[in-house]
């Protein structure tokens, strides 16, 4: 059965069947501060046990949440640095892949086996104790991308690098496209939770 977001039609394999272009500075910046929204509105409507149920080998959604703190927040500071710093990873001379490009690129990667547990961002058991703290984190960390994504012309989205534990050196406007739908992935699997719990 196919379980539809805002922006993703998933099917059982979690293949991306369909989404809006997301590509310009404007549309990604748009949309990374509705997929924040998305995820603080559903988190901020869940009772105590809703937020930490728990299938086994699965995640409950305050642990979705403390992952997308985890991942969110390095590239949301790399925004805010001098563009000069990222010379050290090179510069790609290609431009940026597309939005359907670095998802499939991501989903292949996942399918060798190497996820969040993997690469240093699983949740730890610490860090879902307090959800509030955790909702206030992520809403700072979404506005920082707004505000500091005013700093980025087109080309420098596309010139500057950094790296990604599991997809290695990314252009800027890839991880940020990355992060746009690395959070609707985690908005999905919150929404699967609550299916789950009944």
């Amino acid at each position: 059965m196919e379980k539809k977001t805002d922006w993703f039609i998933f099917d059982e394999n979690q293949n991306m069947k369909d989404s809006n272009s997301i590509y310009s500075s404007a549309s990604i910046k748009v949309s990374i501060r509705e997929s924040f929204d998305l995820v603080n509105t559903k988190i901020q409507s869940l009772n105590e046990e809703q937020l930490h149920f728990k299938p086994e080998g699965k995640w409950s959604p305050a642990e979705n949440l403390s992952h997308l703190i985890s991942s969110t927040f390095p590239i949301a500071s790399a925004l805010n640095k001098a563009k000069v710093m990222f010379s050290l990873f090179g510069t790609s001379k290609d431009g940026s892949r597309s939005y359907e490009e670095m998802f499939a690129f991501y989903m292949g990667k996942l399918g060798e086996g190497v996820g969040a547990a993997g690469i240093g961002f699983e949740p730890k058991a610490g860090d879902v104790a307090d959800v509030q703290k955790m909702l206030e984190n992520w809403k700072m960390i979404g506005s920082k991308f707004e505000a500091r994504l005013d700093k980025w012309s087109e080309s420098d989205l596309d010139k500057y690098r950094l790296p990604h534990p599991l997809m290695g050196k990314l252009t800027f406007r890839e991880m940020l496209l990355f992060t746009h739908f690395h959070n609707m992935i985690h908005f999905d699997i919150i929404n699967q939770r609550l299916s789950e719990h009944g």
